[in-house]
């Protein structure tokens, strides 16, 4: 019997603990799990070991800036009444929309997954060539 979890803790442990990287490689993992089962502990633990952890929530609200690409898209689809005054997308109005309607949740999700995967590889990409490991 294998046990992929021990083997990926044996080698954050040596990695951390001892410095040393047995396998020559960045590692990069996903951390999953239902609500409530330490997700962001574990992660804020790695973090705090120095590994990089990336948020894909971060990285949609990023996208979500005012003129860029995913926005100019959001905003097309959905129109002006998502918008707050001062021009951000308000997520609340967004969001009523789109748990009202899986439609319009699929259009969304159309509209953003794409460009966060892509933000998402790109990062990986830059952290290990730089040697670091991740954690999204």
């Amino acid at each position: 019997m294998q046990f992929p979890q021990l083997r990926i803790f044996l080698l954050l442990r040596t990695r951390i603990v001892e410095g040393r990287n047995l396998m020559g490689k960045s590692l990069v993992i996903g951390l999953t799990g239902g609500i409530g089962t330490g997700k962001t502990t574990v992660a804020q633990i790695l973090k705090e070991l120095g590994i990089k952890v990336i948020h894909a929530d971060e990285i949609g609200h990023q996208l979500f800036t005012p003129g860029s690409k995913v926005y100019l898209e959001v905003l097309s689809s959905f129109g002006p009444r998502i918008l707050q005054p001062d021009g951000e997308i308000n997520r609340q109005a967004l969001g009523r929309i789109v748990f009202a309607d899986q439609e319009k949740r699929e259009l969304l999700n159309s509209l953003t997954h794409p460009a966060i995967k892509a933000r998402i590889r790109t990062e990986i990409k830059e952290l290990k060539a730089k040697g670091k490991d991740v954690v999204l």
